[in-house]
């Protein structure tokens, strides 16, 4: 381990102090509490809060955020056991980069959205995978895909239960795979989202239901 960060840890555990924990469902960061109860071999154990410490089983990778580590914290969930309300954390590394970005609200829609996205005089079967207030994440498949590059513009209407929106954006990054191509597009500024502030909020709704009866189908 990090000394800076073992050193950090150990600060935590002396004072039994919480610490925020970042995790991903759905597309949804989920910020959730846990105690720090002490070190052992590199490792940290931890008493976590219900419901959301669920999250912890779902995904190998956490992300530890408090004053004392000084900087967010990449760790590796070791092992969980929410009928004892403990879990131990290890392999910590600083997180590199930005991390306002997975901090923003950003959801899954239940299944994905087909739209057709356009752009260059072309046009492209394409779903919706994620969605938050500053873009979205869309799978495009289709020949000329590789056309799309990071930088050039694109249009779409996206179906929303309240309003179909009519977006304008430019892709941010690619991701190529066998089937087709993953871009991250960020909507055109001054783009008027209400209605994707509206869906976005009712589906974190949706999603912290789902890991509540997550949770209790583990912890009766």
């Amino acid at each position: 381990m990090n000394e800076m960060i073992l050193a950090s840890w150990q600060r935590l555990a002396a004072g039994k102090d919480e610490v925020d924990l970042l995790s991903m469902y759905k597309g949804m960061p989920v910020i959730h509490k846990a105690r720090v109860l002490y070190i052992l071999d590199d490792a940290v154990y931890i008493q976590p809060q219900p419901f959301k410490s669920v999250c912890l089983t779902l995904a190998k990778g956490v992300i530890a955020l408090s004053e004392l580590l000084d900087e967010p914290v990449n760790a590796t969930v070791r092992a969980v056991d929410l009928g004892a309300g403990t879990a131990i954390l290890e392999n910590f590394s600083y997180v590199s980069g930005h991390l306002g970005d997975r901090m923003s609200p950003r959801v899954e829609p239940r299944e994905p959205i087909e739209v057709k996205l356009e752009s260059g005089g072309r046009s492209f079967a394409a779903q919706v995978m994620d969605l938050s207030i500053s873009g979205a994440g869309v799978f495009v498949t289709g020949e000329g895909v590789s056309k799309l590059r990071a930088r050039s513009i694109v249009r779409f209407s996206l179906p929303l239960p309240d309003e179909t929106l009519v977006l304008l954006g430019v892709i941010r990054h690619t991701k190529r795979t066998t089937q087709g191509s993953r871009l991250g597009i960020a909507f055109e500024p001054g783009t008027n989202l209400r209605a994707v502030f509206t869906y976005i909020n009712v589906r974190r709704v949706e999603l912290l239901d789902e890991l509540e009866k997550l949770y209790q189908t583990i912890v009766p």
